[in-house]
């Protein structure tokens, strides 16, 4: 199994290190070179990217979503900053993945649920433009307000799953937006995200219908307060046994309803 290094110093020392094919990174394996906001780039990771690309690991770019609100503006020139972040990430470290879409810059404080059919719009628009005229891999930007172990998280979550599914995204890591020590995300979070894009597959869900599917579901927590959840998941997921706690475990039963009823069959 690959794995991609998630640098903390973007020192060309550090990013270079840990280059080893036998206790290290291996060929195989990636790093994450990301272009930093309002489309930057660093001279360090330039540095890295060249030694990376001899090497011959793949590059990731983190960077190449977006936000409302941030440097272009509304969810138009969100879009273009995104495509461009992607393409500038090619141009500069040889960037093959990428973390792309749109969000809104207020989430990570937002007190009330943001799940605005521009925020959504954008993402697919990006994804679409992406998908259909270049051959990189994208993974969907996942903006979750809420936290685990609540109706909301999972919710967020199948909406942005629908959302990759049909756009042809890769799914991407089930974590809160505003990331919290050991209250971020759980591991059902991801599995019913995996549930939902395979379900959405397998019936077929068009990109007209999965519109009103998705619109439906956004307009239950659009505008409701941010729940939070535990702060610590092990009061709502058992890490030892690998399965959600009884109150978590009947709030995902109750998730899946919903979805079936709006028309995804998981």
């Amino acid at each position: 199994m690959a794995i991609a290094y998630y640098p903390i110093s973007t020192r060309a020392a550090t990013l270079i290190a840990p280059m080893d094919p036998d206790f290290g990174l291996r060929r195989t394996d990636g790093v994450l070179l990301s272009v930093l906001p309002d489309i930057k780039m660093e001279q360090d990771l330039l540095t890295a990217a060249i030694v990376y690309q001899d090497y011959g690991c793949f590059k990731v770019n983190g960077g190449a979503n977006s936000a409302i609100g941030g440097f272009c503006g509304g969810a138009e020139g969100a879009i273009i900053e995104s495509i461009v972040k992607q393409i500038g990430g090619w141009l500069a470290y040889r960037d093959t993945l990428s973390e792309t879409g749109v969000w809104d810059i207020r989430e990570t404080t937002a007190k009330r649920m943001d799940m605005r059919a521009e925020k959504l719009w954008g993402s697919s628009v990006v994804l679409q433009a992406l998908n259909t005229k270049t051959n990189f891999i994208c993974f969907g930007v996942v903006s979750i307000q809420s936290g685990p172990g609540t109706e909301f998280y999972l919710t967020e979550l199948g909406i942005n799953a629908i959302q990759g599914a049909i756009n042809g995204a890769n799914l991407y890591i089930a974590r809160q937006n505003r990331a919290r020590t050991n209250a971020s995300q759980t591991p059902l979070g991801s599995e019913f995200m995996a549930e939902v894009a395979s379900a959405t597959i397998k019936a077929g869900v068009t990109r007209k219908e999965a519109n009103k599917i998705i619109k439906k579901l956004a307009e239950k927590v659009n505008g409701r307060p941010v729940e939070n959840g535990p702060d610590d998941i092990r009061e709502c997921y058992d890490l030892v046994y690998h399965q959600p706690k009884p109150e978590y475990e009947q709030i995902y039963a109750k998730v899946k309803k919903e979805f079936r009823k709006a028309g995804i069959p998981v």
